[in-house]
C-alpha cells in the first residue's frame, strides 16, 4: 500500500524497486474460516489438506498444461498413498475439474462464488499441508499465504518463480527436471518426498 506516490515512479514503471514493495501475509477473514470449516464438517478430521490448482488454459499459454489425465493420475496417487483431502481451486475458465463432483478425498471449490472464492482458497491454504500447483500464478497466493508450494514448470522459470516473485520467500519445491510436463509418477514421487521433508 503507497500512502504517496514516489516521484520516481511514473505512469511507464512496471515493476518499482524492492525498497519501495510492502508485502503482508495473507489469512482468509473470519467469514472465509467459516466456510471452510462449514464445508469441512462432513468429512473425516485429522486427514492432510491438499489444495490442489490444476491449471488449463484452451487459447492463452495452453504450453503450460499439464494434461487433465495427469492431473488424475497425481489425484488417484495421492489418494491411494495418503487418504488426504484434495481441495480443487481455481477458476471454472482456467482450472481442470470444474464441475467435478465431491467426494470422500476431494472438495471442488471451483465453482464457489466468485465473491468468496479467493477468502475460501486462502482458508483452505491457512490449515493445509502444502499446495499443488500447475505453471500457474497461483503459487503466488500460496507464497504470501506461507503455506509450502509444489510446482513443476521449466529451469528457465526458476528465478523468476522462486526469486524475483517470491518476496515473502515462501517455501516451495520447483521441480524442473521434465518442465511442465513430468511423468505422473515422477511428480508424485518428488511431491511425497518434499511432503514427507526428505529433500
Amino acid at each position: 500500500l503507497f500512502l504517496e506516490w514516489p516521484e520516481r515512479f511514473n505512469a511507464f514503471t512496471q515493476r518499482p524497486n524492492s525498497a519501495d514493495q510492502v508485502w503482508i501475509n495473507l489469512s482468509a477473514s473470519k467469514l472465509g474460516a467459516e466456510k471452510r470449516d462449514s464445508i469441512l464438517k462432513d468429512y473425516d478430521q485429522g486427514r492432510p489438506i491438499f489444495p490442489l490448482f490444476p491449471r488449463k488454459r484452451l487459447q492463452r499459454r495452453a504450453d503450460k498444461n499439464w494434461p487433465e489425465e495427469s492431473w488424475r493420475g497425481f489425484i488417484s496417487l495421492l489418494i491411494e498413498e495418503f487418504d488426504p483431502i484434495i481441495i480443487l481451486c481455481g477458476a471454472p475458465s482456467g482450472a481442470y475439474f470444474s464441475g467435478e463432483k465431491n467426494t470422500r478425498n476431494i472438495i471442488n471449490i471451483i465453482d464457489e462464488d466468485p465473491e468468496i472464492i479467493l477468502d475460501l482458497q486462502l482458508a483452505f491454504l491457512d490449515i493445509a499441508e502444502v499446495s499443488i500447483h500447475g505453471r500457474s500464478g497461483s503459487c503466488y497466493l500460496s507464497f504470501q499465504n506461507g503455506c509450502k508450494t509444489f510446482m513443476a514448470g521449466p529451469e528457465k522459470d526458476r528465478e523468476r518463480i522462486c526469486i524475483l516473485d517470491n518476496p515473502t520467500k515462501g517455501d516451495i519445491l520447483y521441480y524442473t527436471d521434465y518442465g511442465v510436463c513430468p511423468p505422473v509418477e515422477k511428480f508424485f514421487e518428488k511431491f511425497k518426498n518434499y511432503y514427507l521433508g526428505q529433500i
